[in-house]
């Protein structure tokens, strides 16, 4: 069982608190997924073209891009070598989604720099002691709870400090993932975030600004106490739906899963 609590390991405890136990705990066999892979590769090449002053040429961005997504599909195949058993999506199988997701990927990458490009009003944060915004870890108590995690981004902005998160998929995060990130700055570097959003690959661009209310922030540290209370506490009941058990990545050891 893990030492710590993470932003991750609270969605998929409140999905499926048993998809929690098979993965964290148990430690079943992952369906692996391209679009982790495409996931890793997007995050590096955006770190490192950040960490450059936003100097590196599209051609050197992309030769990041193609290592990080080799290696993570290579470490994946490592385990589970038929690409017939991996995630697919819609008509594509395994083994021809990875050549679409690194397409797609690369794509998404150059639209991300291009926004960032041309929004030159939101900068990369600095901390008073250095530390660069720029997939930030931290190693926090929140709720009393051990929390560690990575923040893609800091920003300053005209409005203030702003967390964001970048993301390759279709869907956007949710308020908490975003407080808990304020409130872990909160407590590395004493500085107020009141806003955050979602940098979203499929579109190119930001979500609206999420407001962060100090009601948001409470509920950090009242969810992270419940989340280690409850897992503490052994409370694995299973949530199965069509919905949760499509994209299950331990489907196939759960007994509680459904078609």
């Amino acid at each position: 069982m893990p030492s710590y609590r993470s932003v991750s390991q609270y969605n998929t405890y409140s999905q499926c608190a048993y998809r929690y136990k098979l993965g964290y705990i148990d430690k079943v066999w992952k369906r692996p997924a391209s679009w982790l892979s495409q996931g890793i590769a997007v995050h590096a090449a955006m770190e490192e073209w950040e960490k450059s002053g936003r100097t590196l040429e599209d051609i050197d961005l992309i030769e990041i891009y193609k290592k990080e997504f080799r290696e993570s599909v290579n470490e994946q195949a490592e385990v589970t070598p038929d690409f017939a058993y991996w995630f697919g999506s819609g008509r594509y199988g395994g083994a021809h989604d990875i050549e679409r997701r690194f397409i797609l990927g690369k794509e998404q990458l150059l639209e991300l720099v291009a926004y960032c490009q041309d929004s030159p009003e939101e900068k990369i944060w600095t901390a008073p002691n250095g530390d660069v915004g720029i997939e930030l870890g931290f190693n926090v108590e929140l709720g009393g709870v051990k929390v560690r995690g990575f923040i893609d981004q800091v920003l300053e902005t005209p409005s203030g400090l702003r967390v964001r998160d970048i993301k390759t998929g279709a869907k956007p995060g949710d308020t908490f993932q975003l407080a808990a990130y304020a409130e872990a700055l909160k407590q590395l570097y004493d500085v107020d975030v009141n806003e955050g959003d979602y940098l979203m690959g499929k579109t190119g661009r930001p979500t609206e600004i999420i407001p962060i209310t100090e009601e948001d922030k409470k509920q950090v540290h009242e969810t992270f106490k419940w989340l280690d209370e409850s897992i503490t506490s052994e409370k694995f009941e299973p949530n199965p739906s069509k919905k949760n058990c499509a994209m299950c990545d331990v489907k196939t050891s759960c007994k509680f899963a459904v078609s």
